[in-house]
């Protein structure tokens, strides 16, 4: 699933931490016809993320809660080789701006394209966090490490540094490391999130473009990894067509209800996995075969609960506390290139 690409869970946080497309590229075009809804996506992908004329999208978790305003992101998604890329948008202005309870307002901008492949750490790029008028905080892929550098400067002066391994990055937030290099971490963490539920958003074009005739006659029904494994409950994932553009035809302008019942992700990599439960609505949907091939629209969530799991030893699970719930979402288009 294309959806894959874009999971990155190495990050375990409190809480888990990705307007309008851009002018040239329309709202998603007119009425189904018999170029929509190609039944062979391209290779490769540009994509962009934009907010929500709604509002922004938001993370809570026991006493914090995290929004993301001002969605500028731009990169390329290759679904053969799985690499993604990420830098600043077209737009002015910073990539995403989180407003944290606890850390306050955090402006975050890529210096140097960031590149990584599946759900692997990056391998390559630069980004900076405004923590403050006077504060920044730049985080460096250091590949000697592998991990990354952070530096905090202060008026421009150097005010302190500190190179970690990934899984020692990981760790800084909540942890006693000095405020600045908990805050990279938790940037960091935030960007993962973002891309988590852009996953999802992904996975529901494939299902649309590949199994419209399904939809067409009614609900599709996904099932999810047995939790707990090997032969546990099997959760859900139920996506619905609504004929918005009331032409009888799935594909643009409609609008897609997806339902999240006790669906447990397993990632074999990683001893942390998810239940996810809630609703989301993928609308506005764009699908078109003309070149190049557009694909997306906006996605919004509603009481989208994440419950994270843990693997104590092998074979015994446990769900953990602090949930994530998330509520609004994003705009997000591919371009076929």
């Amino acid at each position: 699933m294309m959806g894959r690409i874009f999971d990155k869970s190495a990050v375990m946080l409190s809480i888990l931490l990705l307007g309008a497309i851009l002018n040239a590229c329309g709202g998603g075009g007119g009425g189904d016809t018999a170029s929509d809804a190609p039944t062979v996506l391209p290779s490769s992908f540009i994509y962009q993320i934009r907010p929500l004329a709604a509002g922004p999208m938001t993370a809570a978790a026991g006493s914090e809660t995290l929004q993301f305003t001002g969605f500028n992101m731009n990169g390329t998604y290759d679904r053969i080789s799985e690499e993604v890329t990420l830098v600043n948008g077209g737009n002015p202005g910073p990539l995403v701006t989180l407003v944290s309870a606890g850390l306050g307002t955090l402006p975050l901008e890529v210096i140097e394209e960031l590149r990584w492949v599946g759900g692997q750490d990056p391998t390559r790029g630069v980004y900076n966090v405004r923590a403050s008028a006077t504060e920044s905080i730049r985080v460096a892929v250091d590949n000697a490490l592998p991990g990354v550098r952070v530096n905090q400067t202060i008026n421009g002066q150097n005010t302190g540094s500190g190179s970690f391994t990934w899984l020692q990055f990981e760790d800084l937030y909540g942890s006693a490391a000095p405020a600045y290099q908990q805050t990279a971490c938790f940037t960091y963490g935030a960007r993962g999130l973002i891309f988590e539920q852009a996953g999802h958003m992904i996975d529901a074009i494939e299902l649309i473009t590949s199994r419209e005739g399904e939809l067409a006659a009614g609900p599709v029904t996904v099932f999810c990894d047995p939790y707990p494994p090997p032969a546990g409950a099997r959760g859900t994932i139920r996506y619905e067509w609504i004929d918005a553009s009331g032409d009888g035809t799935v594909g643009s302008n409609d609008t897609f209800t997806i339902t999240f019942d006790q669906c447990w992700v397993d990632d074999p990599a990683d001893d942390i996995d998810k239940i996810l439960n809630g609703a989301a609505t993928l609308s506005q949907f764009a699908d078109s075969a003309e070149v190049p091939v557009v694909v997306g629209g906006d996605m919004s969530f509603s009481n989208f609960v994440i419950t994270e799991t843990g693997e104590a030893a092998p074979g015994v699970f446990t769900t953990l506390p602090n949930p994530t719930t998330i509520n609004g979402g994003f705009e997000l288009y591919f371009f076929g290139q």
